[in-house]
């Protein structure tokens, strides 16, 4: 009895295999017509093939499929496509592939498509409900995604995706490329409107451990060029070799991990905004730990960046929760100096080149601001001198200032003045030939600490940053009086992202080797920079404006020039039609005269009826401009004082 019902069950279990055996093509056709139904309406496309057909259970085979956009522009394109479904997902409504064959075919993706993609679906994406985004929830979901949804084995034989994007069109081509038993390997060609670049990736995706591999080896004589990135930006990144390795761990619902490293070799970069000379990385490693809360993203110091032969330990922390805060460190307890300035990226820091120095340094800094109260920030630095000298200067050599020197100004790459900055230049005076209330005044106005400090004020920097944070724009600058001087005699022709780092390294190096003397340094200075619309130097501003010599200058008229400084080329601004100086400045006279007189480098005599009243005598009179209606929306005439004076002294 028993083996008569094992028959008729197997009997059965055969004749539904059998049935759907003979029906499968035409379930086949109907679960693709409504897949091709709902993507054509998801994407507001046009699917088309000539031929398609079921092969066995789960191979389906297409032939000359196309898919065009609602203009009819051909978005994607294949002579044939071989795919086989993974079984058991089916089960539960869901398509899984197990692997995908691609043969000379191409996608082709341009601005337009995805902006009226977008529109298509922007009521759906504002309707949704919005809650708190859980980073590590979203890290999880993305890894899951990618790996639930990429097949065990890829073939790509002669494809290319295309993206063309504000005119520009970027292709990335494969001409033959395998993915199986969790391994791939293939050449790649990078194409763009400028670029050509071939090479030859391989690597591993595991989803057994969440991990991802890459390596990429340039083919040929040329290096491995990003395309899109030029003809976008002018800039270039090229590379001779790189590798890859992602590892993603979810430790909790609301904890995670990234780990792994990037390693790069011969990297160059060039755009003028960052050198006006190709940027060159002979080795450049990071190997990571992200840590991702709920809401917040955090690189760990155990994190390593190697840069040549220099490696250091960063510390990084965003988090997103009432407000936006961020936190960075740095600790490096020692390191060899000739380590660090030679393996600082040719063609970057161009005043260190051929440097060569002795001892050890050690640097630490950290800080903090949450900006939701900028008030708050946090920020210390400390560059630590381990007997630490220059054995030889290299291309620039930084006892320049204790001599006489040509100067050369630019202005957007473009010579505008020149001239010698010693006794051999007849508008070159010496400090004790400048009137005190113009050397107090400037001090207090632009670097109250000057002969004091190291060549950097934190806590001006920390109220720049708060400023500038709270009024989301560039309102105030932190630099020292040495760092301006800097900027103006080693990087007048700079205006590059690197800049400030090159300048705090040079000035760190004065002040601390004691390479000038303040006095020298302040000399210079007053002598150097511009005073006025092609005026440099305080004897030709002090002719140029009051006719006078350095010395005669008055307390009024030398807040008056101190106050040009920040912005030189406005000084037609500061008065009003009737050749009288504006109100705003009467803030700015009560709030500098009053701190020189708390430091008693001025007499309170000296301040009895200060008003900022002066009166052109010298070439300027003849420059000022008759105001109109048009010229009081000039930003110059909304300046408050706290604008004017810098750094809050």
């Amino acid at each position: 009895m028993r083996k008569k019902k094992v028959i008729v069950y197997l009997s059965v279990i055969l004749i539904v295999i059998c049935v759907l055996w003979i029906s499968r093509q035409i379930i086949f056709k109907s679960v693709l017509n409504k897949v091709i139904n709902s993507t054509e309406k998801k994407l507001d496309v046009k699917i088309h093939y000539s031929k398609t057909d079921l092969l066995g259970l789960r191979t389906i085979y297409f032939k000359d499929v196309s898919v065009t956009d609602k203009n009819d522009s051909t978005i994607f394109f294949a002579d044939s496509i071989v795919t086989q479904i993974k079984i058991i997902p089916i089960i539960f409504g869901q398509v899984r592939l197990k692997s995908i064959s691609f043969y000379r075919s191409g996608l082709k993706i341009d601005d337009v498509f995805v902006k009226n993609l977008l529109k298509k679906h922007e009521t759906n994406i504002v309707a949704t409900p919005s809650k708190q985004a859980n980073y590590s929830d979203i890290t999880r979901k993305i890894f899951s995604a990618f790996f639930d949804y990429l097949p065990e084995n890829i073939t790509l034989r002669y494809t290319e995706f295309k993206f063309v994007i504000d005119s520009i069109s970027s292709a990335i081509s494969f001409d033959n490329f395998n993915l199986s038993n969790d391994e791939f390997a293939g050449d790649i060609k990078f194409l763009d409107n400028k670029t050509h670049s071939e090479c030859f990736v391989s690597g591993t995706l595991n989803p057994s451990s969440n991990n991802i591999s890459v390596r990429v080896f340039h083919q040929g004589k040329d290096l491995i060029k990003l395309p899109y990135i030029d003809p976008k930006t002018g800039a270039s990144i090229a590379f001779d070799s790189l590798m890859l390795s992602v590892n993603f761990d979810n430790k909790s619902d609301s904890y995670s991990e990234l780990k792994g490293y990037i390693s790069i070799n011969n990297l160059q970069i060039f755009h003028k905004s960052v050198s006006p000379d190709t940027v060159i990385t002979q080795s450049g490693y990071l190997g990571y730990k992200i840590n991702i809360g709920e809401r917040y993203v955090e690189l760990d110091s155990s994190s390593t960046i190697k840069m040549n032969r220099f490696s250091f330990s960063p510390y990084l922390k965003v988090q997103k929760d009432t407000s936006l805060k961020i936190k960075v460190a740095f600790v490096h307890e020692s390191f060899d100096a000739d380590d660090f300035f030679s393996s600082l990226p040719k063609g970057l820091f161009t005043n260190f080149n051929n440097l060569q120095t002795s001892g050890k340094l050690a640097y630490q800094m950290h800080g903090s601001i949450d900006f939701a109260d900028p008030d708050k920030v946090e920020f210390d630095s400390k560059l630590e001198n381990i007997n630490f000298a220059i054995k030889k200067y290299g291309d620039t050599n930084f006892q320049l200032l204790n001599n006489p020197f040509f100067h050369e100004v630019y202005e957007d790459d473009r010579l505008v003045a020149s001239f010698i900055v010693g006794p051999e230049n007849p508008n070159f005076v010496s400090l004790d030939e400048i009137s005190p209330f113009l050397k107090y005044s400037v001090l207090t106005s632009e670097d109250g600490d000057f002969y004091y400090n190291k060549g950097f004020n934190e806590d001006a920097f920390r109220e720049s940053i708060a400023k500038n944070i709270k009024e989301k724009r560039f309102a105030r600058g932190g630099s020292t009086i040495t760092m301006q001087l800097i900027k103006n005699v080693f990087l007048s022709r700079k205006k590059t992202i690197s800049r400030k780092m090159e300048e705090a390294l040079i000035v760190w190096i004065i002040e601390n080797l004691h390479l000038t003397s303040k006095d020298r340094m302040y000399e210079v200075y007053l002598n150097l920079i511009e005073w006025g619309p092609g005026i440099y130097g305080i004897k030709p501003a002090a002719k140029f404006y009051f006719n006078k010599q350095p010395k005669d200058l008055t307390l009024s008229e030398s807040i008056y020039l101190t106050s040009l400084i920040p912005r030189p080329k406005g000084f037609r601004y500061t008065f009003d039609k009737s050749g009288k100086l504006r109100d705003y400045l009467m803030p700015y006279y009560q709030l500098l005269s009053g701190i020189m007189v708390r430091r008693n480098q001025i007499l309170p005599d000296d301040t009895v009826g200060l008003k900022p009243i002066v009166k052109l005598t010298g070439e300027a009179r003849k420059m000022l401009v008759i105001s109109d209606s048009t010229s009081i929306n000039d930003s110059l005439y909304n300046l408050q004082s706290q604008d004017i004076l810098p750094i809050g002294q």
